[in-house]
């Protein structure tokens, strides 16, 4: 039966509710397979019954013991509005309650479900976060060696790194010291008037990352020499060279 009243478009929406929350808190407990839309509604449908249900269990456990607290339920579906306008707070009150009951039990099984042996903590993001960012000491920054999928290869420190899973829409930034290979030639230092290289991850073959000190000097500012300038970057270079060609 369609909604037909605001007080039945809400009443749906808590119907639900209890299983789009386990399925929400699902996700990092569990790989989410690539599924239809109506396997997934089907899922979601069936977890807000039985929760549902576990709340409705609760709030006839509580009208058993205080009957007065809760409405009645034949004088409320034939009261209409005017039972509803003089025991709102009984009725909102056993709204609340039901939604405890189905909430909490979503959350309590999926909590035993994590300690299951075997289970994992699942969170969706990409590799990238955890070598760009979850993964990096105290006190340093990541450089990378990225390899392109035409054989050309830049190596400089990680400035900036997408989190998106998908790859075509990920993007990984270089700054300095920044060097570049082309495929069948020796590597060179970019210039020092360039300080970003922007790589897209859809050209990205493989990276090698390591870690270590920023080296500050390289950003080179522009009230400094060109000389200055060309110092730092080859100092700064030839350190990230080495370590990721160890």
């Amino acid at each position: 039966m369609l909604p037909n009243s605001t007080l039945s478009v809400v009443l749906l929406l808590l119907l639900v509710l209890p299983g789009i929350f386990f399925e929400l808190i699902s996700e990092r407990r569990r790989a989410a397979p690539v599924e239809t839309s109506l396997r997934e509604f089907g899922r979601i449908v069936l977890y807000s019954m039985l929760f549902t249900f576990i709340g409705l269990l609760l709030v006839a456990i509580v009208k058993a013991i205080a009957p007065s607290s809760l409405p009645d339920g034949e004088t409320l579906l034939g009261g209409g509005r005017k039972y509803f306008a003089s025991n709102y707070r009984q009725l909102l009150f056993g709204i609340g309650l039901q939604q405890v009951g189905a909430l909490g039990s979503a959350w309590v099984t999926n909590s035993v479900l994590k300690r299951r042996p075997g289970a994992a903590n699942i969170k969706p993001a990409s590799a990238w976060v955890h070598v760009f960012r979850g993964s990096v000491p105290p006190g340093e920054i990541p450089y990378a060696r990225v390899v392109m999928q035409n054989g050309d290869v830049y190596v400089g420190a990680v400035k900036h790194s997408s989190v998106e899973i998908a790859q075509s829409d990920r993007e990984l930034v270089l700054a300095p010291p920044l060097r570049y290979k082309r495929n069948g030639e020796d590597d060179k230092r970019l210039p020092a008037k360039y300080q970003r290289v922007v790589l897209r991850g859809t050209e990205i073959s493989a990276i090698a990352v390591a870690y270590g000190k920023e080296l500050v000097a390289v950003e080179a500012k522009p009230r400094r020499g060109l000389r200055e300038r060309l110092k730092a970057l080859r100092a700064g270079g030839d350190w990230v060279s080495g370590i990721l060609d160890r």
